[in-house]
C-alpha cells in the first residue's frame, strides 16, 4: 500500500540520520493537478498515521500552503 511505502521510506531516512520528517499531500511540481484541501488531507492522513504508528517518537512537519 501507499502508506506502507511511506513507512518504508521514512524508516530508511531515519536510519540514515534524519531528525524529522516533512510530509505533504500536495505536489507543487510544474504541471501538477490542483487538488482540494479535503483531498490533500485524504492523501496525507493515512501516511501520517502510518508513520506515527511505526515511529511514535518521530518529529513530523506537514508541508502545506493551506492555513487550515
Amino acid at each position: 500500500t501507499e502508506a506502507q511505502y511511506v513507512v518504508d521510506v521514512a524508516g530508511e531516512m531515519l536510519a540514515k540520520g534524519a531528525t524529522f520528517l516533512d510530509l505533504g499531500g500536495y505536489s507543487t511540481r510544474p504541471g501538477a493537478v490542483h487538488i482540494s484541501a479535503s483531498e490533500e488531507l485524504d492523501r496525507l492522513l493515512p501516511a501520517l498515521e502510518a508513520v506515527l504508528r511505526a515511529f511514535p517518537d518521530v518529529l513530523l512537519s506537514v508541508d502545506t500552503f493551506r492555513a487550515n
